[in-house]
């Protein structure tokens, strides 16, 4: 049993006058003195206000907290967004890593990191497949690029045992990470795959934020009770073939609604499982909750191909400086760091195709990050 305290997330009145902007709603999660499997566990916190009587914060008000992201999301993550200081050493505003990157595809990894890069973390690796280590670091002197990933078994190993060494090579470097991308541009390899999941397992373990797509979502598909008992952050992104793959795979047959459907997905992954269905408007649910989430920001009309990955990258950063906040309280505020970066990602493109139209590309969109950044949170207002 955990037992939730907080204020209410209702409007609160200080001398008559509505002072919901300047009080900010807490809730939390305290113990696990009845039980092994709490989703989250989180530190008691106070705040001071006037009305003394701790009052229980219902699941109603955790609900109504969720849907207020899409009209506050701006003011939610100024208290996740790393200030800038001179007195900071590099890696303190965040430290991501982008599992992928083979011989076929060595834009999507890159799209990712530099995208993570852009919107301000300090550090961005990427693990690749060998044959693509070269390509990549030409996209980028910006990116730290690892050659560690082999589609080919070590001659006096088997195919688990060369997964479980390369894996090893990878995880050496999870301690120094704030979040962890899985599959743009990783391709369908069985020694691959076979690493990633060992590699799956162990950022799970270090309950490190994760986020998958492309092909890390095709693994999920075939090892469906890989992530089944994490209880960390576990971002999906799938798009309309990934989703409809992942709700065969996880025998789904629930056609009364898309919303109901979405949610039934995020609760068959895992306890900490949270799933964008990225679509017209981008619709995100969580395991731990009963709300499904609509990202409407108007978007590019064009979609060109790797605009999913500025979203994976994107989605790093905003994880990762979520992941670096010591005042996180709450599981339903991980809806603030994949709501943003959705919305963060349809600014850019429409930006984009605002100048480039037909001819928009995804790095086109790459370069309207700082500029929608500085516009959503200008540094005077930091």
């Amino acid at each position: 049993m955990i037992w939730r305290f907080g204020f209410c997330y209702n409007t609160l009145l200080r001398n008559g006058k509505d002072a919901s902007k300047s009080i900010k709603a807490v809730l939390w999660q305290v113990g696990k003195r009845h039980s092994q499997n709490s989703v989250y566990s989180y530190p008691l916190r106070t705040i001071a206000y006037r009305r003394t009587p701790m009052q229980v914060a219902t699941l109603d008000q955790e609900e109504q907290f969720v849907k207020a992201i899409p009209l506050k999301w701006p003011e939610f993550v100024k208290d996740i967004l790393p200030t800038l200081n001179p007195e900071k050493h590099k890696g303190q505003c965040g430290r991501v890593a982008v599992i992928g990157g083979s011989f076929e595809y060595t834009g999507a990894p890159y799209f990712s990191a530099i995208s993570s890069l852009r919107a301000g973390v300090d550090m961005a690796h990427v693990f690749c497949e060998d044959s693509a280590a070269i390509p990549i670091k030409t996209y980028s002197p910006e990116l730290i690029v690892h050659p560690i990933l082999t589609t080919f078994p070590k001659l006096d190993k088997t195919v688990e045992e060369t997964a479980e060494y390369i894996a090893s090579r990878v995880t050496e470097w999870l301690s120094s990470l704030h979040c962890v991308v899985i599959g743009p541009g990783l391709g369908r390899n069985t020694l691959i795959l076979e690493t990633v999941a060992h590699i799956i397992e162990e950022v799970t373990k270090r309950r490190i934020p994760l986020v998958i797509d492309a092909d890390g979502l095709y693994l999920v598909s075939v090892k469906t009770e890989m992530l089944r008992n994490v209880t960390s952050p576990v971002i999906l992104t799938p798009n309309r073939v990934e989703f409809n793959r992942l709700t065969r795979a996880f025998e789904i047959d629930d056609t009364s609604d898309a919303e109901s459907l979405l949610k039934t997905l995020a609760k068959s992954v895992c306890p900490g499982a949270i799933i964008v269905q990225k679509g017209l408007n981008d619709l995100i649910a969580a395991a731990f909750s009963n709300v499904v989430v609509h990202c409407g920001e108007q978007g590019s009309l064009r979609r060109c191909g790797g605009q999913g990955d500025v979203l994976s990258g994107l989605m790093a950063a905003f994880s990762a400086w979520m992941q670096l906040n010591s005042n996180l309280t709450t599981p339903s505020e991980w809806f603030i760091p994949v709501y943003s970066a959705c919305a963060m990602t349809r600014r850019c493109s429409l930006q984009a195709f605002k100048k480039k139209q037909r001819s928009m590309l995804t790095t086109d969109i790459i370069e309207e990050i700082w500029k929608e950044f500085n516009a959503v949170f200008p540094l005077s207002s930091l």
